[in-house]
Parts: structure tokens; sequence; C-alpha cells
């Protein structure tokens, strides 16, 4: 029988973990602001917060960066609760904070954040393939197959329940 996995950033094969030791990757859980320098590429996706841009770091990597355009006054408030409100920047602050810390294999992972003209930039590793592109290419997916996509799904929501997200 086939295996099948989602689209990681984990290689598999030890030779693919060799080669990905030779490119310096940046493996600190919390990077500074300003590491990494990139090359903008093609708009690959778009949502109520922001738009996501391909990119390319200066090793060859490719990345993803979403751009999200900020209030242009400091003093707007971001209500958490009826009993919590806090400005902008302290939300943000926080939630990038919680998104730096997160570390698994099926949750895609932020490598830096800056922000500069009222644009927070975030960026991620970036996953070449969705479930969605796939069955556009092959087709319906047998049982197996989903069964292994859902396990890796379900892995990686627990994660983020265990750490109070989602």
């Amino acid at each position: 029988h086939a295996r099948y996995a989602l689209p990681t950033r984990r290689p598999s094969d030890p030779q693919d973990m060799e080669k990905d030791r030779e490119i310096p990757v940046n493996d600190k859980p919390t990077p500074s602001i300003g590491e990494i320098k990139l090359k903008e590429g093609n708009k690959i996706g778009r949502g109520s917060s922001g738009q996501v841009f391909r990119s390319l770091d200066k090793f060859g990597r490719t990345l993803a960066v979403k751009k999200i355009q900020l209030s242009s006054t400091e003093n707007d408030n971001v209500s958490l609760s009826p009993q919590t409100v806090v400005t902008e920047q302290e939300y943000i602050n926080q939630e990038v904070k919680l998104l730096e810390t997160l570390s698994h294999e099926h949750v895609v992972r932020l490598l830096e954040h800056q922000i500069s003209n009222s644009v927070l930039k975030l960026t991620m590793e970036y996953i070449p393939q969705s479930i969605v592109s796939m069955l556009k290419e092959y087709g319906p997916f047998e049982e197996q197959v989903v069964r292994h996509y859902t396990r890796q799904i379900l892995s990686g929501l627990a994660y983020l329940h265990e750490n109070s997200i989602a």
C-alpha cells in the first residue's frame, strides 16, 4: 500500500533532512525581527484580515508572508471580552507571542513578524500543496488516504487545543 502524507515542513527521508541542514535554517523558537530577508512573489491567498504572498529568502527557501493592514490610530482598542479591552498593539503582541511558541509537525510555524507603515507582516512556513489542490489534480482520495489526512489534521488540532487555541 502507498503511504500518503500532507505536505509538511518535516522531511521523512534522512537524505532530505541532511539537505535541509546544508541550508542555514532559523531554528530559534522566536527569531529576531529583521533576520529574514525576502523577495516577494505572487499573491497566493487572501482572507478577511489580509493577503498572503509567496516569498523567497536569501537561501532560496520559499516562505509565505501574510500582510495585515493595521488601523492607522495607535489608540484603537480590541475587545477580548466584555471585561477586557486592550489596544490593537497589545493584542497583536499577545497573538504573535503565542504563535511563535507553537511547534508541531502539522501546524504551520510562524518564523518572524515585522510591523512597518501600519502593516503587520507574518513570515511563515510555506506549504506548497493543499488538500484542495491535490483533489483537483488527483481526484477523489481512497478511504485510506482520507483516514491518514484526517489523523494528521486532528493531531494538529489536538495540539492547538492543548495550547488553548481553536
